[in-house]
């Protein structure tokens, strides 16, 4: 539910025009500062309005959603492996690498896409090690 609020709150100026939100925006935007560089150029818009977080940090955080979503489906104990961590960030630092070494130019969508793919990852290797440490208390016991 937390990731749902927090995907929410930094796209909400995109959607909505609320006085409420208006006296608000200051206060998300900074809350928002802290985990993201927030350029303007590298940010999704919509109806002119960008979200609070640049587009692969928007990847990230609905890729996290998403996977937890489908998670919500699927019945199976997730298996630890760092080798798919490593696999699931590689998109990502590779992405990173290549922009700041000019091999090619920034887009929001391979940004976004491989951020997509990290926080998938991300949020599925983190619900495992919550997992292997409920079930390692309760053999504990």
């Amino acid at each position: 539910m937390l990731i749902t609020v927090w995907c929410t709150g930094f796209s909400l100026p995109a959607f909505s025009n609320s006085k409420m939100l208006i006296l608000l925006l200051p206060f998300i935007k900074h809350m928002y500062s802290n985990v993201c560089h927030q350029i303007a150029f590298k940010s999704f818009t919509i109806h002119g309005h960008e979200f609070l977080v640049c587009a692969r940090c928007t990847g990230i955080y609905t890729g996290g959603l998403i996977s937890l979503l489908f998670l919500l489906f699927i019945n199976k104990r997730i298996e630890l492996n760092l080798r798919y961590f490593l696999l699931g960030a590689l998109p990502l630092f590779m992405d990173v690498l290549f922009v700041t070494l000019h091999f090619y130019q920034y887009s929001k969508w391979i940004s976004s896409a491989t951020g997509f793919v990290f926080g998938s990852i991300t949020i599925m290797y983190i619900l495992g090690i919550i997992e292997n440490s409920i079930l390692y208390k309760q053999q504990v016991k």
